[in-house]
């Protein structure tokens, strides 16, 4: 397997971080954009980052600071891209989203960097990373991926968050030349680095054809395993008869 180039944004969170955490092992070079680079860092054994991680500090929202992280120092541009950035609901304010657009902003900003570094280099006039952005079941729009259970909670409780990601998918979906897959994960719950792996299911939708290509219903994974199949089905990803399995697709994961 050909070594990738990673860019990875949120990777301070358990999904990012665990997908960081084996694309590096698997000996990939890895772009982390943080607005804390010493938060990353301390996650590695003695605060010390493998030297195949470039931590740069920014925000994902700045288009300058993406734009900066698009490519290696000798120009060399991404392969991939990972998203997993969010907002977390805030107790102060009846817990409603601390930033309720910051899929959304954060998606628009990537779009933008991307095709500014097109526009400015005729070397990659071509080039079209993998986009995976994380996002969440709940949102089809062809039929219902979460257990009937799951539905009130969904369309109240994560109301504000849903609206935010859909508008992230809605911006990936409509870009018609990038190449992306979109992760909707069930309901997350915390799970221990090196635990027993466990069987990940995934259904499989077309969004652009409003298809639903294998149905799969669950109710919970762990972020570390929502790492773990990015990395295996995304990062890792081999052609069959020419395609990529996950290319412009939605997978919706669980157990």
């Amino acid at each position: 397997m050909s070594s990738k180039i990673i860019l990875v944004l949120g990777a301070t969170g358990g999904v990012a971080f665990s997908a960081l955490r084996r694309s590096l092992a698997a000996g990939h070079t890895c772009i982390a954009l943080c607005r804390n680079p010493s938060t990353l860092s301390s996650k590695f054994p003695d605060s010390k980052p493998p030297s195949n991680l470039y931590i740069i500090e920014g925000n994902a929202h700045s288009i300058p600071d993406l734009t900066r992280c698009l490519t290696l120092p000798n120009s060399t541009p991404v392969t991939h891209i990972i998203s997993s950035i969010g907002s977390w609901p805030s107790l102060s304010s009846g817990f409603s989203l601390e930033d309720p657009q910051v899929c959304e902003k954060g998606m628009t900003s990537l779009l933008s960097a991307i095709s500014a570094v097109r526009s400015t280099n005729n070397n990659l006039n071509n080039w079209y990373p993998r986009i995976v952005a994380v996002s969440s079941t709940g949102l089809s729009s062809v039929k219902r991926d979460v257990p009937l259970l799951y539905v009130p909670l969904y369309h109240v409780l994560l109301k504000q968050a849903h609206k935010d990601k859909k508008k992230m998918e809605d911006l990936l979906i409509g870009s018609s030349e990038e190449d992306w897959t979109i992760i909707r994960g069930t309901l997350y719950v915390d799970g221990k680095e090196g635990a027993k792996e466990r069987v990940i299911r995934a259904g499989k939708e077309d969004p652009v054809k409003k298809v639903v290509e294998r149905e799969e219903l669950g109710y919970t994974i762990t972020r570390e395993d929502v790492g773990r199949w990015i990395f295996e089905q995304c990062v890792e990803e081999k052609q069959e008869k020419g395609e990529y399995e996950w290319k412009r697709r939605v997978a919706s994961i669980t157990y």
